[in-house]
């Protein structure tokens, strides 16, 4: 027996659990007490701390890419697969200020702080909406 997955359905939890994961990452910086500074870097010690704040170009690329796939998306499936493709990469813009964050001395959250916000945004711009994921 087989049942019918409603895709709206589905696509709003997986848009709810991943953006909900970027902000655990902040969670788990706070509890490892890697939180404790908040500052503009005056200088970047590490690669990743510079890679780090490529966040917006990584998120224009992914914008892109979701317009891109939509484009060319003829089933709801398409469409939902296009979202959690932007959404991946969205994470992976707040996962890159989470190991930023995490490998810095001193700890600076400032760079997950700001790659959070940009993946956040991006997931908003993202969000399912109703119109392509009707069954056609």
């Amino acid at each position: 027996m087989s049942q019918q997955v409603d895709i709206k359905t589905t696509a709003k939890i997986v848009w709810a659990a991943l953006t909900g994961s970027v902000l655990m990452y902040g969670f788990v910086l706070a509890q490892l007490g890697k939180a404790t500074s908040w500052q503009l870097p005056q200088t970047y010690d590490s690669p990743l701390e510079l890679l780090s704040l490529a966040a917006p170009l990584m998120l224009v690329a992914s914008l892109v890419l979701n317009k891109s796939l939509r484009a060319k998306a003829s089933a709801p499936q398409q469409y939902f697969t296009a979202m959690v493709v932007s959404l991946a990469l969205h994470e992976s813009i707040a996962i890159l200020g989470f190991v930023a964050t995490f490998v810095g001395e001193p700890a600076n959250i400032f760079f997950y702080s700001v790659n959070a916000l940009v993946a956040v945004i991006g997931n908003c711009l993202v969000f399912p909406s109703e119109a392509p994921l009707k069954s056609r």
